[in-house]
């Protein structure tokens, strides 16, 4: 088929089918603009579900991270403490592990009497009696720190479980 058959066909299609199309056009266009308008609300109406998702999303967020600085805040102040507490008694029990180690080591055999034996037997009785005392307290913080290590642990899984 050579290009001027081809040309004058479609000259006849486009005479034969001109009345058909003018009518058929605004239908046409009709349908487009509603399945255009109906597509618009859809995607209005799935945004809006979008948008209100991530303020609760968000939302939780800056709930999360506001509890997080509050708890950041009271451990760091009972950290704060602890340290203090620690530096505070090393002194003390240095002291007392000294005076201990003094008192442990044999002494040379005096020819005291027996007053004096007596009266060292009860100062050593009390330092060791301190020294327990200090160990014991040294144990409680040592334990006060592990669970506070593990609370803060614990603390930082929930935080990150909350973002994943």
């Amino acid at each position: 088929m050579n290009t001027q058959t081809r040309d004058m066909l479609r000259e006849v299609a486009r005479f034969v089918g001109g009345p058909v199309w003018r009518r058929l056009r605004p239908r046409i266009e009709a349908i487009a603009a509603r399945q255009a308008e109906q597509a618009t609300r859809q995607l209005a109406e799935e945004l809006r579900r979008l948008r209100e998702d991530l303020e609760r999303g968000l939302s939780s967020l800056h709930a999360s991270l506001d509890d997080l600085r509050r708890r950041t805040d009271d451990l760091d102040g009972r950290s704060g403490w602890t340290e203090n507490e620690v530096r505070r008694m090393g002194p003390h029990l240095a002291a007392v592990d000294e005076r201990v180690a003094m008192l442990e080591r044999p002494a040379a055999r005096s020819s005291g009497d027996t007053a004096e034996q007596t009266e060292s037997r009860s100062v050593l009785e009390e330092v060791r009696a301190e020294h327990a005392r200090i160990r014991a307290r040294l144990t409680a913080i040592a334990r006060f720190e592990e669970r506070l290590a593990r609370l803060e642990e614990a603390a930082a899984r929930e935080t990150a479980a909350q973002r994943g």
